[in-house]
């Protein structure tokens, strides 16, 4: 069961800039696991702890 979340802040997609909220909760215990963007569908970011984010897609960017 995770503890209430953290305060939210803001990330972007390292491979095509894509905007996201993002959150973090604590577990009781690690969990490894990943994210994948929502609009370019790769890896965004990868953990192994007990502090797991959340993210929410705000805003994609239009490709050229």
């Amino acid at each position: 069961m995770a503890e209430p979340t953290q305060a939210l802040s803001t990330f972007v997609c390292p491979h095509c800039g894509a905007l996201y909220e993002v959150s973090i909760a604590r577990l009781r215990v690690a969990e490894k696991a990943n994210a994948s963007c929502k609009s370019c569908g790769k890896v965004m970011v990868a953990w192994d702890t007990a502090n797991v984010p959340s993210f929410r897609l705000i805003k994609r960017l239009d490709r050229v």
